[in-house]
C-alpha cells in the first residue's frame, strides 16, 4: 500500500452525540500517541445530530494541545452510528479508516501500527481493537464482555470464515468501501442510535468485506479504554444486548451461508438448523452457568433467544432479508478486487465528489478545518 504524496495515511473517524463531556479526553488520547508518529494522520469528528457544543469544544481542545495534524468537524443529522461512520469516511482522504466512539480513549501509537499491518497484508479488510475496562470488571462481566465492545475474541473463534469483530475502535480498508458504494451496496443496519438500542453495523461490513475474499482480524496491537456508562454495566441492559444479538445473528447466519454454499437454505432446513444452535447454545449456557455459579450465561442466551427465535418462526423483516441477499450477489457477480483503484490514486478530498441520486453513502455536511 503506497502513501499518496501530501494526504494522511489514516484517519480517525469519531462519531459522537452530545459527547461534548468526553471528546476532549478522546481528542488528547489520540494526540499524546500520536505526537510522534511517522504515519501521517488526520482527525475527523462526525457530530451525529448533537444538542451541545461538542464541535465547538472538539476544534478548541485540538488547538489547545497545538496538534499538527489536521481537524475536520462533520455534522450527520440522521441518526445512529452507520450513518455518523459513512459521513466520516465518505470525509476523510485516508487510506486507512479507522473508527473511535467518543468513550473510546486509544493507547499506543495506532497510525504506525495499522500501516504495517495493511501494508503487510493486502488481503486485510478490517482489523479490531481489543477494548479494556477502565476500572474493575462486575462479577458477570467476563461472560459477555465482547457485548459490550470489551475483549478478545479466542483464537479459535478468528479462525472461522463468519468471523466479526466489534465496531469500537474497527478499522477498514478505504478501497474496500469505496468498492461496496461502486456496487451500489445499501447498508441495512443502522447501528446504535440514541432513541433505541441498535447494532450489527459493524458485523455487516465484515460480512460484505468476507463476501468480497478480504480477511477479518482483531489485533491485540491496538487497544484502547472503553468508558462504558455505569447506567449501561448492568445485567438488566447486558439482557438488552443480547435480545439484540439475537435478532441480528439471526438475519446475518443466512447470509453468511450465502457466501460459503452460494445459495439459502429452505425454510425447513433452516428452521431445523435454528432450532439445533438454539438447543447446544442453550445447553452450553447451563453448564457454564452451574460450572461458574453465575446466572449470567443463562440470562444472556435466554434473551438472545429471544431475539433470535422469531426469524425462524415466520417473524421477519423480508425486506431486510432481500436486500441482504441482493447486496451479496451484487459483490459475487460484480466484486473485482484486481479493478479496484490503487490506494496511492485515492482522489483527493476537495475532488471527491459524489452522485447526489445514490443514497449508499449519507454525504452529511462537508468538514471544515479550524
Amino acid at each position: 500500500m503506497k502513501p499518496m504524496k501530501g494526504l494522511p495515511d489514516v484517519a480517525f473517524i469519531i462519531c459522537t452525540h452530545n459527547g461534548s463531556a468526553r471528546i476532549g479526553t478522546v481528542l488528547q488520547a489520540i494526540w499524546t500517541q500520536h505526537a510522534k508518529a511517522r504515519a501521517p494522520f488526520e482527525v475527523i469528528i462526525v457530530d451525529n445530530a448533537s444538542t451541545d457544543n461538542v464541535s465547538q469544544v472538539a476544534r478548541q481542545t485540538w488547538a489547545q494541545l497545538g496538534a499538527k495534524a489536521p481537524l475536520f468537524v462533520v455534522r450527520e443529522e440522521r441518526p445512529g452510528v452507520m450513518y455518523a461512520r459513512l459521513a466520516g469516511a465518505h470525509q476523510a482522504r485516508s487510506q486507512i479508516l479507522c473508527f473511535i466512539d467518543d468513550d473510546n480513549y486509544i493507547i499506543g501509537n495506532w497510525a504506525d501500527t495499522l500501516v504495517e499491518m495493511f501494508e503487510r497484508d493486502p488481503d486485510l479488510g478490517v482489523v479490531g481493537a481489543v477494548g479494556t475496562l477502565p476500572t474493575g470488571k462486575p462479577r458477570w462481566f467476563p461472560y459477555v464482555e465482547r457485548t459490550f465492545a470489551v475483549g478478545a475474541v479466542p483464537a479459535n473463534e478468528r479462525e472461522r470464515r463468519n468471523f466479526t469483530v466489534y465496531g469500537a475502535g474497527m478499522t477498514v480498508r478505504s478501497t474496500a468501501l469505496m468498492e461496496l458504494r461502486r456496487l451500489g451496496i445499501t447498508f441495512q443496519f443502522n447501528g446504535h442510535s440514541f432513541e433505541k438500542i441498535g447494532g450489527a453495523d459493524d458485523s455487516e461490513i465484515c460480512l460484505y468485506l468476507i463476501a468480497m475474499g478480504y480477511r477479518i482480524a482483531q489485533s491485540s496491537e491496538l487497544t484502547f479504554v472503553h468508558d462504558i456508562a455505569p447506567a449501561r454495566l448492568t445485567q438488566s441492559y447486558m439482557r438488552r444486548l443480547a435480545r439484540r444479538d439475537g435478532l441480528y445473528t439471526s438475519y446475518l447466519e443466512p447470509a453468511f451461508g450465502i457466501i460459503e454454499n452460494g445459495k439459502s437454505k429452505s425454510n425447513a432446513v433452516a428452521f431445523a438448523f435454528c432450532i439445533l444452535r438454539a438447543v447446544v447454545r442453550l445447553a452450553r449456557a447451563m453448564v457454564s452457568s452451574v460450572i461458574e455459579r453465575n446466572v449470567v450465561p443463562l440470562q444472556y442466551h435466554l434473551a438472545f433467544m429471544r431475539g433470535y427465535l422469531p426469524y425462524y418462526m415466520g417473524r421477519r423483516d423480508h425486506a431486510v432479508v432481500a436486500n441482504l441477499d441482493e447486496n451479496i450477489r451484487r459483490i459475487k457477480i460484480g466484486a473485482n478486487r484486481s479493478s479496484f483503484r490503487s490506494e496511492c490514486e485515492l482522489i483527493p478530498d476537495e475532488e471527491q465528489e459524489l452522485d447526489n441520486e445514490n443514497q449508499w453513502m449519507p454525504l452529511g455536511t462537508k468538514g471544515e478545518a479550524p
